[in-house]
């Protein structure tokens, strides 16, 4: 009897072994969704595509349009060497030629861009896998290479000196793109490094080169597109319908060298980083938007100086979030800066103090804004950015350098119904609470060695004595608070 069971699992087993997989991805069912896809983005198509007696797909030329129709401009770029072939376990097999040509064409309200140029690959595989409403894509490659050999502008004032190009190596992915009611993809990706160049000259004869390299690259991003949404739809049009996107990249280190050079001057800057991470998404709720790198230097040489300039920086981090959607309610939004130990060069320091009387501290500065306000029109559109703002806190705000130290926190609201009478701008009501640890012996000793004037350091004691209060030594303030406006400073 055990026996008997026990041939009958081989069997199954051996006919699921032998069975075709639940269900078989096609060459035309990756090509179907590509097709899809572009045009959900706005895309027209041209294309060659020759059908194999094995069932692959080569593509030897692919012509991508967009045009907007609300503005004078259309976007154009075209290739080829694509080829689709069936895999095993229901798979699809993508290879592209060791070398392509690439054309890239823009054109504006003045005139058209193109550029032309070659991409290559060392390695390069991907396989397709899934169904044909959702396809997994896995990818590697030992290096990828971009090259724009000829850049042609509208007003002819640039021009390569050498070919551009950008080299990603030991590249490693996946991707899922799934089409219903809306394109979704869901990407994430490593790299070993990441390396860019570009050198050119304007009209005026002046060269520039810049150079530079990530290393240890990861990311991810998520996208979604509504489908047939028209390409000239406003942004606040495209964020309703659901068109957002989210994404974030980080890095171990990198390094930039940029040099301008004209026939009678020339400049060189060098930066270093230790790291650092790019924030961003695109959402109904608005832009947000993070940014943050460490252990940063700088390196300035310029034929005006004799001497080479050096800072470094150990911390710096941006951070927004705005709203994009015109709206009659209010919306929050957010402002935040932190820079750490921004150490002033040498040079500066010999500038501004050469007789050493000040403390020579890095500078430091923690700001974080927030707020609400809303939107009368799209911000995207030409004109003056219509926003009006309602509140306002100072959540953070802590200034440090020079042996002196500055915090502040508060809050303020703006009745745009009612006008300041110190002109034309809103009323504002609230209250700032200031604290200032040596502000005032750093003004005055600026003022005795003639960086400010000496009426600064006068009008300083004497509003500083109107308005704040002695906290314990003689140049450790605070503001006043409403109940102490009675009070004698």
């Amino acid at each position: 009897m055990t026996l008997r069971i026990l041939s009958c699992l081989a069997l199954f087993g051996a006919a699921q072994a032998l069975a075709p997989p639940a269900f078989s991805l096609t060459p035309q069912d990756v090509w179907g969704q590509w097709q899809g896809v572009l045009r959900d983005s706005g895309y027209s198509m041209d294309a060659d595509v020759a059908r194999q007696q094995d069932g692959s797909l080569k593509i030897s030329r692919l012509e991508l349009r967009q045009q907007d129709h609300s503005a004078p401009q259309q976007f154009t770029v075209t290739t080829g060497g694509i080829t689709l072939n069936p895999a095993a376990q229901g798979a699809v097999q993508i290879t592209l030629a060791p070398s392509l040509s690439l054309d890239l064409s823009v054109i504006g309200p003045k005139g058209e861009t193109r550029l032309s140029g070659s991409y290559s690959d060392e390695q390069f595989q991907m396989q397709a896998s899934g169904t044909p409403d959702q396809i997994d894509y896995a990818y590697s490659a030992r290096a990828l290479s971009l090259t724009i050999s000829h850049i042609q502008l509208p007003d002819a004032g640039v021009s390569l000196t050498d070919p551009a190009t950008l080299i990603t190596t030991g590249l490693q992915g996946k991707l899922t793109l799934r089409r219903a009611d809306l394109t979704t993809l869901q990407h994430s990706m490593t790299a070993d490094s990441l390396r860019y160049s570009l050198s050119m000259r304007t009209q005026d004869t002046q060269q520039i080169r810049l150079t530079g390299h990530f290393n240890a690259l990861s990311g991810q991003s998520d996208r979604s597109t509504p489908r047939n949404l028209s390409p000239d739809a406003s942004l606040p049009d495209r964020l309703r319908a659901g068109d957002q996107t989210a994404g974030n990249m980080r890095f171990s280190s990198s390094d930039a060298q940029m040099v301008l050079e004209k026939p009678d001057q020339s400049l060189q800057l060098q930066t270093t980083s230790g790291g650092g991470s790019l924030t961003t998404a695109l959402r109904d709720s608005g832009l947000h938007l993070d940014t943050q790198a460490n252990d940063l230097a700088l390196t300035i040489q310029t034929s005006a100086l004799p001497l080479t300039v050096q800072t470094t920086l150990k911390h710096y981090a941006v951070g927004l979030d705005l709203p994009l959607m015109p709206s009659t309610i209010d919306q929050p939004f957010a402002l935040r800066l932190s820079l750490q130990d921004l150490a002033l060069p040498d040079i500066v320091w010999a500038l501004v103090d050469g007789q050493n009387q000040l403390p020579h501290d890095p500078l430091s500065l923690d700001a974080a804004l927030s707020g609400t306000g809303r939107l009368k029109a799209d911000p995207t559109a030409p004109g003056s950015f219509p926003a009006e703002v309602s509140a306002l806190s100072i959540d953070r705000f802590d200034l440090r350098a020079a042996g002196a130290a500055l915090t502040a926190s508060g809050d303020l609201a703006f009745d745009t119904d009612e006008q300041s009478r110190f002109g034309p701008y809103p009323k504002i009501s609230g209250q700032v609470d200031i604290a200032a640890k040596g502000v005032m012996g750093l003004i005055q000793t600026l003022a005795s060695i003639g960086i400010l004037p000496a009426s600064y350091a006068f009008s300083a004691s004497l509003y500083g004595g109107m308005f704040m209060r002695q906290i314990s030594r003689p140049d450790d303030l605070a503001s006043l608070r409403q109940g102490d406006r009675s009070q004698p400073p």
